[in-house]
């Protein structure tokens, strides 16, 4: 894992990167923007999950291995099935998994009365970057995405 982190710090600087494509891509209705990403260097392949919110500066990136892309589908698809049970503006953490300096995790929340079921990824390098997905109109184009990225990975 800490040679993973090693290599997303050259994700950052794609110069240095032998190979970076946009494997597939998803929004949700509020135009919050996912993508997945293939990141080549030194004969290793990783793969990066990217959110971009449009009101917030920056994107948010975590860098997925097998485990972690399997645990995130599988939390992905706990969280589409859980109730929303948030009586009060707010956010509950449902799943969290730190990946270097990044976190992904899975949330409920509740927002000026509307409730959502969301994917989060927060950077913590070169400043601090939080980016969310709601995943509760956009589940199907999620696993869409995840899915083809899995393929071509």
């Amino acid at each position: 894992m800490r040679k993973i982190l090693l290599f997303f710090g050259l994700l950052l600087v794609t110069v240095r990167a032998q190979e970076v494509t946009q494997l597939s891509y998803f929004s949700d209705p509020f135009g919050n923007q996912g993508s997945f990403w293939k990141v080549a260097v030194q004969g290793q392949t990783y793969l990066a999950f990217k959110l971009k919110s449009p009101e917030k500066t920056g994107e948010a990136t975590v860098v997925l291995d097998q485990a972690l892309l399997a645990e995130l589908e599988q939390k992905a698809a706990e969280l589409k099935a859980k109730p929303n049970g948030l009586k009060a503006d707010g956010f509950q953490v449902v799943w969290s998994k730190n990946a270097g300096d990044s976190k992904v995790s899975t949330l409920l929340g509740r927002w000026h009365g509307v409730k959502v079921k969301l994917i989060q990824v927060e950077e913590n390098k070169n400043g601090k970057f939080e980016h969310q997905i709601s995943l509760d109109k956009s589940y199907n184009d999620f696993l869409r995405a995840l899915k083809k990225a899995k393929t071509v990975w």
